[in-house]
């Protein structure tokens, strides 16, 4: 049986919970500061077809611009490596 232990020694299970925790800061972003997927493409410096990959799931950004992304989002780039 596949449960949560073995997926998590998948890089697919990182990947998407990371893309997972993009869509949610962008999201709640957009929610608290009442603006658009052009509006906040604007903030960001892309277009609105890449806030919409964003949102999607269909992001997979460099480190470089995960962390242009989370400062724009005014968020701390922030990653863990567990013992």
């Amino acid at each position: 049986m596949y449960n949560l232990e073995d997926a998590k020694k998948s890089p697919v299970y990182w990947e998407e919970k990371l893309r997972n925790d993009i869509f949610l800061a962008a999201h709640s972003y957009m929610e608290e500061k009442k603006i658009n997927q052009t509006q906040l493409g604007k903030k960001l410096g892309v277009g609105r077809s890449r806030v919409s990959q964003i949102l999607n799931g269909n992001y997979n950004p460099s480190m470089k611009k995960f962390i242009e992304l989370c400062l724009a989002l005014e968020k701390e780039p922030f990653i863990s490596i567990g013992a």
